[in-house]
């Protein structure tokens, strides 16, 4: 923990002046940089601020990866990394490139850093007023919570570190907390970040892609919908569906999510863009005529109509099973290296509908959550549907409506995560059977026995972050 965060810390403290002022720097200790000089104006806010905004950027693909390796739903391509093969198959190591965690502790540190010191700026700088630093605060507490909800997520107990490395005095040795206790942090500082956050900003782009009232009410609802606080997701899904910013698009125009993107429906979609050589590299990552890292794991096509327009040609293509939301800009066409410039959505108005949905099935509204349903698949060019009135009937639906609406965009595998740990683990044979769904099929037995222990559905510390830091423990099933 201390080699990877510290060194990242100081780097995302120095980042943004680093290329006008190499020498000075070597003058001053960070806590100095970083209390006296640096922190003086508006464009050292902001600076920072777009800083840690790009940190959460270089994390789109852990972002989506850790919510589908093990989903089910996605299938090793032609030239799939090996530590992505070894997840999908259920073989997961302390060892395995893609379980670090550091890129999330980038942003959380700049969330700290702009915590902690922007609001100095407000008495330096008569151009940086209380109402800029409300909104910067903001956007600084729902970056902090949005990393955490992944981290929790992914590794159930990590270092919940909440101030700013400035100083080598400082203690960077941190314990784990537990689920429960980063949970309530997060939800702390969303609800701060809510009461401060604006509607909108000046541009469609920027409303889009920083964090608005309406992207923290979202990540907020999926945060009480983990804990099972029904009440309060209906609460904050109300307010984005209520608001009339958001339409849900149409057969025709579904498509649009994903391009041009930045949809009538997009609630927050980390942003991309070429001409500034900002690239998110899903389309190499998807492309069969690219890098071909992975496909539809063709076991789950069943779950489409072929009159659904989330089907061929949308979700997926059918040559070579891509996943083609990333690839085309349209039924057919490819997007190529002149549109390679994928934003990735984190929140839309569906996704938002149906999470109001499973709280409403949840406290057995089973009318109104069908309601939600069908209105969704009715701008899906399906039939409507009628869900034998049970908890579990409506639970299966909406996992399999959240797959077809949602599929490949980092939340299949916390979707059943979610349902799997709810109510004493009584439905954990979603998760077991999803863990086992690209086992090979001699493997499977064994498979299915260990991932009866639920710590097995949370990834393991990497072993170098146990190696420095010796205060953190692993996941107890992986000490076995």
């Amino acid at each position: 923990m201390n080699r990877t965060i510290k060194y990242i810390l100081i780097l995302t403290t120095l980042l943004p002046v680093l290329v006008s002022c190499s020498d000075w720097l070597e003058l001053h200790p960070e806590d100095e940089l970083v209390s006296d000089e640096f922190w003086t104006s508006s464009e050292d806010v902001n600076s920072m601020l777009y800083n840690t905004y790009g940190k959460m950027a270089s994390e789109v693909k852990t972002m989506l990866l850790w919510g589908e390796l093990r989903g089910g739903m996605l299938a090793e391509g032609q030239f799939t990394p090996s530590d992505a093969a070894r997840i999908i198959r259920g073989d997961v190591t302390d060892q395995n490139s893609l379980i670090q965690w550091e890129g999330f502790y980038q942003v959380i540190n700049g969330a700290n850093q702009l915590l902690k010191f922007s609001p100095q700026v407000v008495d330096r700088d008569p151009s940086f007023t209380e109402t800029d630093l409300q909104e910067i605060q903001a956007e600084a507490y729902f970056l902090r919570g949005l990393s955490y909800f992944y981290l929790v997520r992914a590794f159930k107990e990590v270092p919940l570190i909440l101030k700013p490395y400035t100083s080598d005095e400082q203690n960077y040795y941190p314990s784990k907390s537990g689920e429960q206790e980063i949970l309530e942090q997060i939800v702390s500082d969303l609800t701060k970040s809510l009461e401060m956050a604006p509607e909108a900003y000046d541009t469609e782009v920027a409303s889009l892609g920083r964090a608005t009232s309406y992207a923290v009410s979202a990540l907020l609802a999926d945060v009480y919908l983990w804990q099972n606080n029904y009440d309060k997701t209906i609460e904050q899904c109300n307010r984005i569906i209520n608001s009339g910013q958001y339409d849900l698009l149409g057969e025709y125009s579904w498509f649009d999510n994903f391009y041009p993107g930045n949809s009538r429906s997009s609630i927050f979609e980390i942003q991309f863009d070429q001409n500034w050589n900002a690239r998110s590299g899903l389309y190499e990552t998807f492309s069969f005529n690219k890098k071909g890292e992975y496909k539809v794991n063709s076991k789950v096509l069943n779950m489409f109509r072929s009159s659904d327009a989330r089907s061929e040609g949308a979700t997926w293509h059918d040559d070579n099973l891509e996943i083609w939301k990333y690839v085309g800009t349209g039924p057919t066409k490819e997007r190529g290296d002149e549109l390679n410039d994928n934003n990735f959505i984190v929140y839309r108005l569906a996704g938002v509908m149906l999470m109001k949905a499973e709280a409403l099935a949840e406290k057995s509204q089973f009318d109104q959550a069908q309601t939600i349903i069908n209105e969704i698949r009715n701008q899906r060019g399906v039939p409507e549907v009628s869900i034998n009135p049970t908890i579990h009937s409506f639970e299966d639906y909406i996992l399999d409506e959240r797959a077809r609406e949602l599929a490949y965009e980092g939340k299949r595998w916390f979707d059943i995560l979610r349902m799997g740990k709810r109510d004493d683990y009584e439905r954990k044979s979603l998760v077991i059977n999803a863990l086992v769904m690209n086992a090979p099929a001699d493997v499977i037995p064994s498979l299915r026995s260990k991932f009866q222990d639920p710590y097995s559905w949370y990834f393991p510390i990497h072993r170098s972050e146990l190696q420095v830091n010796t205060n953190l423990e692993q996941n107890p099933y992986y000490e076995k």
